[in-house]
């Protein structure tokens, strides 16, 4: 899933690790200046987890591109999960 948002990079990222934190999703790694935050749901009854990247881009502009890609870490069928994630 691809946005873009016109707003301060700064807020933007800040508002991506909020997101993550108020649904629960452990952050393991975040970084600022690169623009990159991985994170990664638990094993539950309906997934064995699903990793979470987020990427942030400067535009040209005072637009930032927000990339967010949600993957299942071991199972062929995701049954939606990867979508809401990413949404």
């Amino acid at each position: 899933m691809v946005k873009v948002f016109k707003k301060p990079y700064s807020k933007v990222y800040s508002a991506c690790r909020e997101a993550l934190q108020e649904l629960d999703i452990p952050v393991r790694y975040s970084s600022n200046k690169r623009g990159a935050i991985r994170a990664e749901t638990e094993f539950s009854l309906f997934s064995w987890g699903e990793e979470i990247q987020i990427n942030l881009y400067k535009t040209t502009g005072d637009e930032i591109e927000v990339i967010v890609n949600s993957s299942s870490k071991a199972q062929l069928i995701d049954w939606g999960r990867n979508e809401t994630n990413e949404r």
